[in-house]
């Protein structure tokens, strides 16, 4: 059984046409940066949320973002939250993104040594109606500002 969380937002249309009306350049940085900021509470909440075992998968919780370049005419830019930063480990025991990547799905979905204890998920879902909240205020601020 999948558990989803479903929820919709109006309005992109009208944001959609004030990015283009900015230009390719200063649009992708707008909404970046506004992603960017916008992401910042869930990006907390995850590493919060992850295993204190031996620290490697709270440190390599990180963001980044980059824009489309030509490879999805549907994105303008992404908005990455999650390991995504190598850890120079403890130790002798240094892990790569790969090992952390395995571990944060084995606490997010359980395997056979140990149960689920999800804390990606819950870290967007009890942040949605914030991250929304934010990228309204953050384009705002934006799109006043290029004005």
């Amino acid at each position: 059984m999948t558990d989803t969380t479903k929820f919709s937002v109006d309005g992109f249309a009208d944001l959609n046409k004030n990015l283009l009306d900015l230009g390719p350049r200063l649009g992708t940085t707008v909404l970046r940066r506004a992603g960017r900021s916008a992401m910042a509470p869930v990006e907390d909440a995850m590493r919060r949320g992850a295993k204190k075992d031996s620290g490697d998968l709270q440190d390599s919780i990180g963001m980044s973002s980059s824009s489309s370049k030509g490879r999805s005419a549907d994105r303008i830019a992404r908005i990455s939250v999650g390991p995504i930063k190598k850890t120079s480990g403890r130790g002798e025991d240094k892990r790569s993104l790969n090992n952390l990547n395995q571990k944060a799905i084995a606490q997010e979905y359980g395997n056979a040594k140990q149960s689920a204890q999800p804390f990606i998920r819950p870290a967007l879902e009890n942040n949605a109606q914030r991250v929304i909240n934010s990228l309204i205020d953050e384009f705002a601020k934006e799109l006043t500002k290029s004005d």
